[in-house]
């Protein structure tokens, strides 16, 4: 930069003079008697305080302390406005499949029921396809099956492997075997909503959208009774390993009912958001081999362990796992927290977390991620 009225060259620390420079007209001229004045090389001048030239010269121990001191506080203090930057762990997210809702092959439109068989596949009732997806424990698509299913909204496995679907639109239960085929129909009187293997009795838990709760015998397909929760018309099951089923309602109540005494109330509690001043409904309801109780999360987008009792113990997965808003969940014999999610908006998912340690992804971190 150059001051043009004084023709001096200003630089950052002071100036020099600039001499007019006046055209050479032979070599001998340039290099012999102008040499001096065309190819020097500026010096700048200090034009600083004495006191100020003191505080920063090398030369000084103490000069030299006190410019350090003084440009470590000015780089502390241009800290203090930069963001902090968290370093996240490892996400719980082993897989998810689906995205927009779709009728291809891997994609869900709807995905309501979800179950695990025995040999670890994972059946999914795509309720806006009316198909069941079975995918295997990794959550690559396998085969679908849709013989006469109007949207299928909830789905189990018996023990030998064959599949029994809640037919929603067309009011009945129908049973296939392991490779989709019909094998025969169970009517209903209303349409039901959620279906629950009971895991001592081998027993069959059907809820149906007018509020009852119907138990039916697995090996005749008959009906026990029935009974009406003490809950709203909008719940999940799932059953302990005492056999008892497991209610949670919109309002984030769950009740335990004795099946051996014909639905008498054991236990009771209210879930527990992940935080405080959150409210939690429920999204799907699973119990563990140690009789804790997992819950999700739909409105905040977590996965909620519980103990037997109802204590809030931790947040299995968060939204910083990726987990969306979950409608159905359950956990696999290989360990894998499997997941189903979507929303009017939004894509529609089946997720694989981890929940315990599986061989198949032992030490493969995020490898087998997917959009």
């Amino acid at each position: 930069m150059t001051d043009f009225q004084t023709r001096t060259r200003i630089h950052g620390s002071g100036y020099s003079f600039t001499t007019i420079r006046n055209p050479c007209h032979s070599f001998h001229e340039l290099y012999k008697e102008r040499t001096q004045i065309h190819f020097r090389r500026p010096f700048p001048h200090d034009c600083r305080l004495d006191a100020t030239r003191r505080y920063t010269d090398s030369s000084v121990f103490e000069a030299k302390v006190f410019s350090e001191g003084v440009r470590l506080t000015a780089k502390s203090c241009g800290q203090l406005a930069r963001k902090e930057e968290r370093q996240t762990g490892v996400s719980k997210l082993i897989y998810a499949v689906g995205g927009r809702p779709s009728a291809l092959e891997g994609k869900f439109k709807f995905p309501k029921g979800l179950a695990v068989s025995p040999n670890t596949d994972i059946f999914v009732a795509d309720s806006g396809n009316n198909r069941i997806q079975v995918l295997n424990q990794c959550g690559v698509f396998k085969y679908s099956f849709n013989e006469g299913l109007n949207q299928p909204s909830a789905i189990a496995v018996l023990p030998n492997n064959e599949p029994i679907v809640a037919d929603r639109r067309n009011k009945r239960l129908r049973l296939f075997d392991e490779y989709g085929e019909r094998k025969y129909d169970i009517n209903l009187p209303y349409q039901p909503a959620e279906i629950v293997l009971l895991d001592v009795s081998n027993d069959l838990a059907i809820s149906n959208q007018n509020g009852l709760v119907e138990i039916f015998d697995t090996e005749t397909f008959n009906k026990k009774y029935s009974f009406r929760p003490n809950s709203t018309k909008i719940f999940q099951m799932a059953t302990n390993n005492e056999g008892n089923l497991l209610i949670a309602d919109s309002n984030a109540k769950v009740l335990t009912y004795s099946i051996s005494s014909k639905s008498q109330i054991i236990n009771s509690f209210e879930a527990e958001a992940c935080k405080d001043g959150l409210f939690c409904e429920p999204g799907g309801i699973y119990v563990n081999p140690f009789n804790q109780i997992i819950i999700g999360d739909a409105l905040n987008h977590t996965v909620n362990l519980y103990g037997e009792t109802g204590l809030y113990i931790k947040a299995l997965v968060t939204p910083s796992d990726d987990c969306g808003a979950v409608r159905r969940l359950v956990i696999g014999k290989e360990g894998h927290l499997v997941t189903s999610e979507f929303s009017a908006n939004s894509k529609h998912y089946v997720k694989l977390f981890r929940y315990r340690k599986c061989v198949c992804h032992y030490g493969r971190p995020n490898s087998s991620r997917s959009e």
